[in-house]
């Protein structure tokens, strides 16, 4: 059997209220879709990790996909040509993630990729990485 190279891409995504860093990553054995709040704070961060089979069962929408390849290059194609909207949903503690379309039923696919509890760690480095972030947008700034 033929064995893939993982996939990482990153993308920055925008919605009226905010921007997201957007992560996709294709490891042979499940998806990784990851989002992250660049503009809230405490920062929060979405995660879903999920074979590419069930991923096809949560919207029927991606059974049209026969590999996580030919998935993923439709998300690119989406976030490319600004076909698609993410917002957070806060009943659901979920990012929602839309692929726009007009070959999907009713013009789109959803993704909702639920809120990751964080650990203290993780929060220190994400408070690190925002820090940073000011650091430069202030140096550019002077």
């Amino acid at each position: 059997m033929e064995s893939k190279n993982n996939t990482k891409l990153n993308f920055t995504l925008k919605s009226e209220n905010s921007s997201y860093d957007f992560t996709i990553i294709d490891n042979n054995k499940e998806l990784t879709l990851k989002t992250e709040d660049l503009k809230e704070f405490p920062i929060k961060i979405y995660e879903l990790k999920i074979e590419f089979e069930k991923l096809k069962q949560l919207d029927d929408n991606f059974s049209m996909f026969k590999t996580s390849e030919r998935f993923i290059h439709a998300i690119k194609s989406c976030i490319q040509t600004e076909h698609y909207s993410i917002s957070i949903d806060k009943d659901e503690n979920a990012a929602i993630f839309l692929m726009k379309n007009d070959f999907f039923e009713n013009g789109g696919a959803k993704i909702k990729i639920p809120e990751k509890e964080l650990e203290l760690k993780a929060q220190v480095e994400a408070l690190t990485k925002i820090v940073s972030e000011m650091k430069k947008e202030n140096k550019k700034k002077k």
